[in-house]
């Protein structure tokens, strides 16, 4: 199961962030996919319950200060982290979003929900705004904690309401387990 959902966030990644002149970008793809795919065993295996992300977002925030954000706000809702991309044209705000939870089970903390996989996602998204600026508006990267009990979110917002931030537009994803039969 943990190799099919790697092969996914490696494909969607690779289709994504993918440099658009592939020729003379392949080496870049490549070592590209290789770190996401780093990012991504590094935070499947130090998953944490929701309201304990401590790590996670350490490691979050490693990585999001190598995509040189305009802004980074730390400890928003808890653990959450949100990070601002200015565009070199006028347009909309838009807001991306993922967990930073992990689901806890009697006998262990897991990303049964591919938590770790959307952190990569958009920790590809932050590494390829950071790289090119040519797009309308402003791109805010936000990791939610405690997702799973439904607190971080709440608490998000009060949050983004008192630094007064605003997103016309929201994304967000979802995955689904599947168990084979």
């Amino acid at each position: 199961m943990k190799s099919y959902a790697l092969l996914i966030i490696l494909t969607l990644t690779t289709f994504l962030f993918m440099p658009a002149n592939l020729h003379s970008q392949e080496s870049s793809a490549v070592s590209e996919s290789a770190r996401l795919s780093a990012i991504f065993e590094r935070l499947h295996q130090n998953p944490e319950g929701s309201g304990n992300e401590s790590k996670t977002a350490s490691i979050i925030l490693e990585y999001l200060k190598e995509s040189n954000a305009d802004v980074i706000y730390t400890d928003v809702g808890g653990h959450g982290i949100i990070a601002r991309f200015k565009g070199k044209r006028a347009g909309e705000s838009k807001m991306f979003r993922c967990e930073l939870d992990a689901v806890i089970s009697e006998d262990q903390s897991s990303h049964l929900c591919g938590h770790d996989g959307h952190m990569t996602i958009l920790l590809g998204l932050a590494g390829r705004l950071s790289q090119n600026r040519n797009f309308p508006g402003e791109v805010f990267i936000l990791f939610q904690p405690a997702e799973e009990t439904g607190e971080g979110a709440a608490r998000m917002v009060a949050d983004i309401t008192q630094k007064g931030l605003k997103f016309d537009t929201s994304f967000a994803l979802h995955n689904r387990r599947i168990t084979e039969t």
